[in-house]
């Protein structure tokens, strides 16, 4: 295995007052939005972080390697980001957790335009390839909202609890099993949605995501409406967290699972007949986990962020190991996203304040490029969360 000891730090620009502090650390010229393939995404122009402890999300210039004006102020407790696929994607949906809400950002004037109240304590949103829906874990609701994407309403909640065997005492009423539903994504169609729970399974729910919801005083279209259809239990789990899907070319999905406390990813292929998922053993923390694609758009690899090790690890789809652990210079790797394009490799780095960068295109991953974010204005400065890649959006 082998871990890199020295990385690039970004060019920053004089207006920020931004200084790359590592001794002999090279300066990435080129920025860290640099996707050079085709296959269907969108070169990456912004990077977006949040920012719990202050309400607010960081937008960071990809290409220009500096942060946007001040943070967006977007609610209580942002915990979860994703990017609206549709067209010019030019909306940022942020999951806040303490408020219970869900703010929708416009990236033109980076001001929340809307905001979706849904269940308790909401960790995670994953929004559907066709941009029709939206899916929200609510933790302590052990519930899952599902929005309209071109109407940012509510349409369905969805319970996910479920009562446990008896004990078999006579006239013993079954308890409730709490799930507390964490990670969440969908497959390439949205058709299929996946859901890590804390309890210590993977839920997975089925739907039309094309489906339409009643129109204003005109005919009544197909409502929306997913429901669960299997509960896989994570035998070996302690607290499953992040969630990823690679969907192959013939419609098939493996399901990964991390789950950081018990030190093992699961994985689960959906055209498998097999009642449980497969686990992995993996040392450090697996925290987050990502599927990269190649230039054709077709999964090839899997990235798991390390928590405890400061590492980002590669595998095969089948979770074999390769290449090597690759240091990401910085603390705590927590978030990991792959471009739109498959080039690059984001990880937020929550123990060190820093986003680091890898490209796709080197021998390997190699050094990462480091977006230094301590020296920002001291009011900007909490632990960086989740991630968002977001396209250049043009008048």
């Amino acid at each position: 295995m082998r871990l890199t000891s020295t990385a690039r730090r970004l060019a920053l620009t004089p207006l920020l007052a931004l200084a790359t502090v590592s001794t002999g650390c090279s300066a990435l010229t080129g920025g860290i939005g640099n996707d050079q393939v085709s296959g269907g995404g969108r070169p990456t122009g912004f990077v977006y972080t949040t920012l719990y402890n202050k309400g607010a999300v960081l937008e960071i210039n990809a290409v220009q390697s500096r942060v946007e004006k001040d943070p967006i102020l977007v609610g209580n407790g942002p915990r979860g980001l994703t990017m609206d696929p549709r067209g010019r994607q030019l909306f940022l949906y942020v999951v806040c957790e303490l408020g219970n809400t869900v703010a929708v950002v416009d990236r033109r004037n980076r001001l929340v335009n809307r905001t979706i109240s849904v269940g308790t304590r909401p960790y995670a949103m994953a929004i559907a390839p066709t941009g029709t829906k939206g899916f929200v874990t609510n933790t302590e609701d052990d519930t899952v909202s599902v929005i309209d994407i071109p109407t940012n309403t509510v349409v369905q909640t969805l319970s996910l609890n479920m009562p446990d065997v008896n004990t078999g005492l006579p006239g013993q009423t079954p308890t409730q099993r709490r799930l507390r539903p964490k990670g969440i994504a969908t497959n390439a169609t949205g058709s299929a949605v996946y859901v890590a729970c804390e309890g210590g399974a993977l839920v997975i729910l089925q739907g039309n995501p094309g489906a339409t919801t009643p129109s204003q005083g005109g005919t009544v279209g197909q409502i929306a409406s997913y429901s669960a259809v299997r509960t896989v239990p994570l035998v070996g789990s302690v607290a499953p967290l992040n969630v990823a899907v690679a969907t192959s070319s013939q419609g098939g999905d493996t399901v990964y699972v991390t789950d950081p406390r018990a030190n093992r990813l699961f994985l689960l292929n959906s055209a498998s007949a097999a009642a449980q998922a497969e686990v992995r053993d993996i040392q450090g923390s697996p925290y987050d986990v990502a599927v990269g694609r190649n230039a054709a758009g077709n999964p090839d690899s899997v990235y798991v962020t390390l928590e405890s090790r400061d590492a980002l690890q590669t595998f095969g789809l089948d979770l074999s190991p390769r290449d090597t652990a690759y240091r990401v210079e910085g603390r705590q790797p927590q978030a990991v996203e792959v471009s739109s394009l498959g080039t690059e490799v984001y990880v937020a780095l929550a123990g060190s304040n820093n986003v680091a960068v890898f490209n796709r295109l080197n021998a390997g991953l190699g050094l990462p490029a480091v977006f230094n974010l301590q020296q920002l204005d001291p009011s900007f400065i909490a632990p960086t969360g989740d991630l968002a890649l977001g396209g250049f959006l043009f008048n």
